[in-house]
């Protein structure tokens, strides 16, 4: 089964120089987000991987973009997490055009996906609901948190090294087969691919997160 106790994790990075290309170069070129770019990268490897050009995907988000227009959230601490689903499809095989179609694809959702929950947990009726519980649900989650050395940086907070525990019971299911987590420290790229090992092989998650990297 995939329980939080069949949990694995395997971790590939960028180089610095690698990472500030993609925070720099790339975007003067492609005029994307960062975000943007690795979702093209996950949705590439995917391909590669399954042989379909379409993936279904969790997105989630920090949720302290600046979407609503007249909301300041600067006194505030913490995430206001958006999780919202979106099926991207790839357009071709060159790398320049797929970046472009996700892009558009991504920007297409309103609000950044921000209202989704809202929508379906506190807005959707009945009907609604139903036909949501008929829809395929997302095996793949993707998180791409931010640079956290501009969050660390001159303040007098900093990274813990102690281990926080465990977040949730060992026996619960987890709700996607593959986890994605992504977020940049002392100025490198790191991305988590988060699998079970009941349902994975561990090379197997470790080829696809090093062309990921590659990619």
């Amino acid at each position: 089964e995939n329980t939080v106790a069949s949990a694995g994790s395997v971790d590939v990075e960028l180089s610095r120089e690698e990472t500030q290309a993609l925070l720099q170069e790339v975007p003067k070129a492609y005029h994307t987000q960062i975000q943007e770019v690795l979702t093209t990268a996950l949705t590439l490897v995917l391909r590669e991987w399954t042989g379909t050009d379409k993936l279904l995907v969790d997105m989630e988000g920090h949720g302290r973009e600046e979407v609503v227009a007249g909301v300041d959230v600067s006194r505030t601490v913490g995430w206001f997490t958006s999780v919202y689903p979106v099926q991207l499809k790839l357009a071709g095989v060159e790398i320049g055009a797929a970046l472009k179609s996700i892009k558009e694809q991504l920007r297409g959702v309103p609000e950044r996906g921000i209202g989704y929950g809202v929508w379906k947990y506190l807005k959707a009726d009945e009907a609604e609901r139903a036909r949501l519980g008929a829809m395929a649900e997302a095996e793949v989650s993707f998180n791409y948190l931010g640079q956290f050395d501009q969050v660390l940086s001159g303040g007098e907070f900093r990274a813990a090294a102690e281990s926080t525990g465990a977040a949730q019971s060992l026996e619960n299911k987890r709700p996607h087969l593959l986890v994605i987590n992504g977020m940049i420290g002392e100025g490198q790229l790191r991305m988590s691919w988060g699998y079970s090992e009941t349902v994975h092989r561990r090379e197997t998650i470790e080829q696809v997160a090093e062309q990921f990297a590659e990619a």
